[in-house]
């Protein structure tokens, strides 16, 4: 017995060891409700290299319409020695949408900034909306200076904004369809072959639960990285900053997160919660229910015993009562910390 107890202590203690990374900077989170599940230097201001496009993205998304027609200007068409590129040429035509491809997909700088130009004008303009956006989303050790990553004194983030950012744009669908695409092709005007994208991202054909979303590396930033993996709905977010390993420490970080951490259902939307007595109407007992699912991220080695619920119910309970309305709240705490809560709603109606 003392054996089998000194074994499985010794798999607890291997599967909730923290990975040991090469990245200067790391953050793992779980991607809706944002609980941080490692962290490295999380709010250390790095450059964050072409990862900036994901903000360019989310821009283009919320501003621009996909089907717009673009003309390649004179400043999107140039480029320097070795820069990410489809080779844009000036007066190029090319919607909006297959630009979004290219700057996610291929991390095509002249596709960020044609794509920049045609929602607000100039460059300048459209870096004025990403700063803005950066602040309405709590990146607050944020500062952007291009739409395509380029280093700069002014052009910088930190682990912790980016999986911020990332997480933002994850919820919209489409992003998401596009950043676990593995191959896109778009036109070429004036070729008699299309463009061929091959996502940059290796973790796609590397990591069987991945499913974004952006890489990043320039001279200045090292190599970098913003990934995501979906198992069983549960859905993890790394970003790694100059990393020496790159694809290693995301794996080791996703792995770590799915290992250890688990998707704990607290309660299930229409699960019945209390039942209470009525002085007054037909019938004089009304079932309460929770309105939505509650679910918590937790280490899988936590004890359910360590959640509590308190109910607290409305002081005045009026006759009639409609199904659905709403009665009260049920909340749910670890140790005295609020983890969140659902209303609780009745289940039929009181006449």
């Amino acid at each position: 017995m003392a054996f089998i107890f000194l074994f499985i202590l010794f798999l607890g203690n291997e599967a909730f060891s923290q990975p040991a990374l090469t990245a200067q900077s790391a953050i793992l989170v779980e991607a809706k409700r944002g609980k941080i599940l490692f962290q490295k230097n999380i709010h250390q201001k790095m450059s964050p290299a072409s990862i900036t496009k994901i903000m360019t993205a989310i821009l283009v998304l919320e501003k621009g319409n996909l089907d717009d027609w673009v003309i390649t200007s004179k400043r999107a068409a140039t480029r320097e020695v070795g820069e990410s590129a489809i080779w844009l040429e000036e007066g190029e035509e090319m919607t909006l949408r297959d630009l979004l491809y290219a700057l996610l997909i291929k991390s095509a700088n002249d596709a960020a900034v044609a794509a920049a130009e045609h929602i607000s004008g100039s460059v300048e303009e459209f870096v004025k909306l990403m700063n803005k956006k950066a602040k309405d989303l709590g990146a607050f050790e944020t500062h952007f200076s291009n739409p395509h990553g380029f280093y700069g004194k002014e052009h910088y983030s930190t682990a912790y904004d980016l999986s911020l950012i990332a997480r933002y744009a994850l919820k919209n669908p489409y992003f998401a369809q596009i950043v676990k695409t593995k191959k896109e092709i778009i036109p070429w005007e004036g070729h008699p072959w299309e463009r061929v994208l091959i996502n940059r991202n290796k973790l796609l054909w590397r990591y069987k639960w991945a499913d974004g979303v952006k890489t990043g590396s320039t001279k200045e930033a090292g190599y970098c990285l913003v990934a995501s993996a979906t198992r069983s709905n549960f859905q993890l977010v790394s970003v790694v900053l100059k990393s020496k390993k790159v694809w290693a420490d995301s794996i080791s970080l996703l792995n770590y997160g799915f290992k250890s951490y688990q998707l704990k259902n607290l309660i299930s939307k229409e699960e019945e919660v209390k039942t209470i007595s009525l002085p007054l109407g037909k019938p004089r007992k009304l079932r309460l229910v929770s309105a939505d699912r509650f679910e918590v991220v937790q280490r899988k080695d936590a004890l359910s015993s360590e959640v509590e619920r308190e109910i607290k119910l409305r002081k005045k309970m009026k006759i009639p009562i409609k199904k659905e309305e709403v009665m009260g709240r049920l909340a749910f705490k670890n140790r005295g910390k609020d983890l969140g809560g659902v209303s609780l709603i009745a289940a039929t109606d009181i006449e």
